[in-house]
């Protein structure tokens, strides 16, 4: 229990420091309370959470990004999300913004700077513009600490409480989304953002005009959508396909703290916009298309074998997908009615798309989409 004690004495101390501004202190403190963190117990790490959360916003520099990783490995032990959320979310947007605001700045053709270490280089700041300019600070620390703004922001929005208060954001997820367009940095965070709660589905399977509703929250991209919609389409003999594997569908639902990350599945579709355009399983279910109140989504025959060894996205964030109701015959025809014929995107139907062809919708802002390893 002593060292416990300590460390809740280190996370007072810092407190102090934060709010006085005292930057010596506060980097001691930071050092004690990352030392002791991992034999802190979880009821002790909930208090703390708390306590951090309550000075992020008097923390400069980039430190505020540093802590708030700190308070999401709280949550992630079982912190309460709720009290940490805003000042996490409130920050990590205008950490993005900085970094939207650094694409502007930065020289055109030149790479950008790898974010290594904590501090960024004062040369970076001398390429953006007066190096005392607080928009200028402000750029380059948003650039330098998007990464770690990522698993803060994953681990408490991976509370469908937290998701549903906060989301969505819209300014902050274009943000988010246009710099991982840019520069790849900051895909995670976005995709977090991008998450949808208690959202209609509306699935109709074109070869046989079937239609069904579907009620979907906390699924982060399509490679976990596709998977459950085989579980619960294909596994009861509702659609022709592969249904997947049990592992497979408590990985995608991750209903328990035990349930396995990482899992095997089998395409049984290719999932269609109403336009015709493909949805990629790298991309997220933001990207289906709302079509009357709800978003509608086609599946076709797939065009080639595909299979995929994937990971959840997000480690402590369950999803569900309920079948709510069969959709009409009349219903059925009426959807149609907005649904165009499928695009041919190649030569051939067992031709393989290009990495470049699975990611043209990073370039289409009216669409929304990330990546494990499809074959």
């Amino acid at each position: 229990m002593r060292l416990v004690s300590e460390f809740l004495g280190a996370v007072a101390s810092f407190q102090a420091a934060a709010q006085h501004h005292d930057e010596d202190a506060v980097q001691r403190q930071l050092t004690q309370l990352r030392h002791q963190f991992g034999q802190a117990s979880d009821e002790e790490l909930d208090i703390a959470a708390g306590l951090l959360s309550d000075v992020l916003p008097d923390l400069r520099d980039g430190r505020d990004a540093v802590v708030a990783v700190l308070i999401g490995a709280c949550v992630e032990r079982g912190a309460g999300a709720a009290g940490c959320a805003e000042p996490i979310l409130a920050a990590a947007q205008r950490a993005t913004e900085g970094a939207a605001d650094f694409l502007t700045r930065w020289p055109s053709g030149w790479e950008y700077p790898r974010q290594t270490g904590e501090t960024p280089p004062p040369s970076m700041f001398e390429q953006l513009g007066e190096p005392d300019d607080p928009l200028v600070r402000a750029a380059g620390i948003g650039w330098w600490t998007l990464p770690l703004w990522q698993s803060a922001v994953a681990a408490v929005l991976s509370s469908k409480d937290v998701r549903k208060a906060f989301l969505p954001n819209d300014e902050f997820f274009w943000n988010a989304r246009e710099v991982a367009i840019a520069t790849g940095v900051g895909t995670y965070l976005a995709q977090a953002l991008a998450v949808l709660d208690d959202q209609k589905l509306v699935v109709i399977h074109r070869p046989t005009l079937e239609g069904f509703e579907f009620q979907m929250s906390g699924v982060a991209d399509n490679f976990q959508l596709h998977t459950l919609l085989e579980e619960r389409l294909v596994t009861p003999g509702h659609l022709p396909g592969t249904p997947p594997s049990p592992l497979a569908v408590e990985a995608c639902l991750a209903s328990s703290p035990d349930a396995p990350y990482e899992y095997d599945g089998t395409g049984s579709f290719n999932l269609v916009a109403p336009d015709g355009s493909w949805i990629w399983n790298e991309a997220w279910p933001v990207d289906i298309p709302v079509v009357g109140g709800g978003r509608l989504l086609i599946l076709d025959p797939p065009p080639y074998e595909r299979s995929w060894h994937a990971a959840r996205a997000f480690i402590g964030m369950p999803a569900a997908l309920s079948l709510e109701r069969r959709i009409s015959e009349d219903g059925v025809k009426r959807l149609m009615a907005f649904v165009s014929p499928p695009q041919e995107l190649f030569p051939t139907s067992d031709a393989e798309p290009s990495a470049h062809n699975k990611r043209h919708w990073w370039h289409r802002r009216e669409a929304r989409q990330a990546e494990p390893t499809e074959h």
